[in-house]
């Protein structure tokens, strides 16, 4: 069942991180923005949480950068042809970049 929350997280995308990461050169697939520098990429994905309900739903910012190569010769698999978070040699939490370093959710609510 589609969550009665996606038209609002789809628009808040679209007016801030969309907006944010457009000019850097990011480009937007599905859920994920990423930036291809040579063999890096980049990677900005937006996790929806598991307990979203249609009262209230959360999302978060899962970061990562992925190596051309680094798949191939270290685990003897092919390279993915678009590189997501689990092929990524880094990745974090986007809360965990932060001074605190804690963990972040953004909580949409209905009544809200």
């Amino acid at each position: 069942m589609a969550s009665p929350f996606n038209p609002r997280l789809t628009a808040i995308l679209k007016e801030y991180l969309t907006l944010l990461l457009k000019p850097l050169g990011f480009q937007k697939r599905s859920h994920t923005y990423v930036l291809c520098r040579g063999a890096l990429s980049w990677l900005i994905e937006v996790q929806r949480s598991r307990w979203n309900d249609t009262e209230e739903a959360q999302f978060t910012l899962n970061c990562g950068v992925y190596v051309k190569g680094v798949i191939s010769t270290y685990l003897d698999r092919p390279e993915p042809h678009a590189p997501t978070l689990p092929y990524c040699c880094i990745s974090v939490r986007v809360g965990l970049l932060n001074v605190e370093k804690r963990d972040k959710w953004w909580k949409l609510r209905e009544d809200e």
